[in-house]
């Protein structure tokens, strides 16, 4: 089996050997094909689950959203990341965004 990618490692807020914030990859608007990425994130395979609510990194506030980690076999994200990219347009990693605009 290949080895999952960790989409999440790739912004300092999850991980502090990271080079960039996610406020890097905020976007002043959506992707035009948000519906297509949100559906995808959340849909994936939750390989992993704990018990508690999600916290936005930047205002604090508890999001609806539980602490899961999912894959879509290649690639893992935490439950959370379709909250950013609704909330503040994250734009995901271009490969990662790609696969997801093929398969949809």
């Amino acid at each position: 089996m290949a080895e999952r990618i960790n989409i999440m490692a790739n912004w300092k807020e999850f991980n502090p050997h990271a080079e960039k914030s996610m406020k890097d990859d905020f976007g002043i608007t959506p992707s035009p094909f948000q519906e297509k990425i949100l559906n995808y994130l959340k849909n994936g395979e939750v390989i992993m689950a704990a018990p508690s609510r999600a916290i936005d990194v930047f205002s604090d506030e508890s999001i609806n959203q539980t602490n899961c980690i999912l894959t879509d076999g290649e690639y893992s994200w935490s439950g959370s990341l379709s909250y950013y990219v609704q909330t503040y347009n994250l734009k995901l990693p271009t490969e990662f965004e790609n696969k997801i605009l093929n398969l949809c």
